[in-house]
């Protein structure tokens, strides 16, 4: 049977392969390019951050009054919103973003 490269991808996270491993990132970017794991386009982000911000109502007021940590649970929510499938530094920028708004 054959797998699909997110099963693969899968698999390699269960049999210990690290998140933040450089190889991973590189297998990911070659996979992004080829095709095989597509990325999501910046709309389709924004509105996933959009979508974490409505659901997650105290850990975004958190957040937007200076409590610097709660990014972390809020990428993770956008994340897991995206099925992993974006990098974490644009979710960052995007609700970076988002708080500029809010102060305004």
């Amino acid at each position: 049977m054959v797998k699909s490269f997110e099963e693969e991808y899968q698999a390699f996270l269960d049999e210990g392969g690290e998140p933040d491993d450089p190889i991973r990132k590189r297998i990911l970017a070659i996979a992004h390019r080829l095709g095989l794991w597509p990325m999501l386009t910046e709309e389709q982000v924004r509105s996933a951050v959009q979508k974490t911000i409505e659901l997650e109502v105290p850990a975004w007021h958190n957040f937007c009054r200076g409590e610097a940590h709660i990014i972390n649970y809020l990428v993770g929510k956008v994340l897991r919103r995206t099925g992993k499938r974006t990098d974490p530094k644009a979710i960052q920028r995007l609700l970076e973003e988002a708080k500029g708004e809010y102060h305004k």
